[in-house]
């Protein structure tokens, strides 16, 4: 038995290493398959014409005119799940609901807590005294699980810079 051929559907393609972000693209395509977030633009595949408006004027050529791909990976799975978090997050401040007045602070408490009291500030200053010596060893041992993902992503973010610059 033979498996089912993909659809193929043909895809606009825009660069996010040439493209300026001028915004040329989005504004010249005539039924709004391309839209963009803070980091880049993308083509909407169902939406998307095929008219091309968008390759001509694009200044930088990053349009990529298009790709034939199988429906199921034109879309990944990043996008989807970014998709329902971005679902529950319009959930999330849905709702959010305001501070109940009842659950303000007047005044007269705000000002309390600024003038700690002489027991409180003698207090305190031990509490410094005894935190202010930490061993060197718990400060580094801290350290090491921020310090290793992100040396590693300077180490890849290096060897990818030269393996670009190395090809020019």
């Amino acid at each position: 038995m033979e498996a089912p051929e993909a659809e193929v559907i043909r895809q606009h393609l825009i660069d996010p290493e040439i493209c300026i972000r001028c915004n040329t693209c989005e504004s010249t395509c005539p039924v709004g398959a391309i839209t963009h977030d803070a980091r880049n633009y993308v083509v909407d595949a169902s939406i998307c014409n095929l008219c091309m408006a968008c390759v001509p004027p694009c200044p930088t050529g990053s349009i990529d005119n298009w790709r034939a791909m199988p429906r199921a990976q034109a879309y990944s799975v990043t996008m989807y799940v970014l998709a329902g978090l971005l679902a529950v997050g319009f959930v999330c401040n849905l709702l959010i609901t305001p501070v109940p007045k009842k659950y303000y602070m007047t005044m007269a408490q705000l000002n309390a807590l600024d003038k700690p009291t002489e027991v409180q500030v003698r207090e305190e200053s031990g509490a410094a005294a005894a935190a202010a010596v930490s061993p060197t060893w718990l400060v580094y041992a801290a350290w090491v699980p921020v310090a290793v993902p992100l040396l590693w992503a300077v180490w890849v973010t290096l060897q990818k810079a030269a393996l670009i610059f190395s090809q020019g």
